[in-house]
């Protein structure tokens, strides 16, 4: 008899520890880490949780072991994430933060997420992106970017002349008010992203802006 319940407790104990292996694996793949690849290194920032936006960029955040392409749909293979790096940013008021370096220097795409991750919605919206790229002509530092009269262009052709790419209008957060996913290059060739979204007001505002090593 005392076999018997020896036998049992241990049964439920394996059984219990199952259940927390389980338990514990679930959480680490809904963290939600979204972010971009530039020169072999992959920058985390932005994250959600309780359907609030987090800014990861210039903090100590986790790194994802393999990221994918968050806005194309195509069978592109995953990317590994070799390790985790700190560094401190000497040209950005000396930010800390984290990456991880992947396997593969060029990549088709820019913008990656934990492959763990739901499939994002995104879409191309001519007047979303023509909104924006009219308040960044405004913008104080937007406006070194665009001119007024570079407005009367076409998307594709705001994009090639002033280095301003919009990679996707999305709904992350789930709040009813769009996010856009930039990419800049600056005078010496480095590329920098911004996520800017409307507020209540319907204005935009940034959300975050992160150039590596940016002088």
């Amino acid at each position: 008899m005392i076999k018997l319940i020896r036998f049992y407790m241990r049964y439920i104990f394996v059984i219990f520890l199952l259940f927390i292996s389980m338990h514990s694996s679930a959480n680490k793949t809904t963290a939600s880490i979204y972010g971009y690849v530039q020169d072999g290194n992959f920058h985390p920032i932005l994250s959600i949780k309780k359907s609030q936006i987090i800014v990861l960029a210039g903090s100590h955040s986790n790194v994802p072991t393999a990221i994918e392409p968050m806005f194309v749909k195509s069978p592109l293979e995953s990317i590994k994430v070799i390790r985790t790096e700190t560094y401190k940013d000497i040209y950005n008021r000396n930010e800390v933060g984290s990456m991880g370096k992947v396997s593969k220097e060029e990549l088709p795409v820019l913008f990656y997420k934990n492959i763990d991750l739901v499939d994002i919605e995104s879409k191309d919206d001519e007047i979303q992106s023509m909104s924006f790229y009219s308040f960044f002509s405004k913008d104080n530092w937007g406006k070194h970017f665009i001119s007024k009269a570079q407005l009367s262009l076409s998307i594709e052709d705001i994009a090639m002349e002033t280095g301003v790419n919009i990679h996707a209008i999305t709904d992350i957060d789930g709040n009813n008010r769009y996010e856009v996913w930039v990419s800049y290059e600056l005078m010496y060739g480095e590329i920098g992203v911004m996520v800017y979204q409307k507020d209540e007001s319907e204005e935009w505002t940034l959300v975050v802006n992160h150039c590596f090593m940016c002088d």
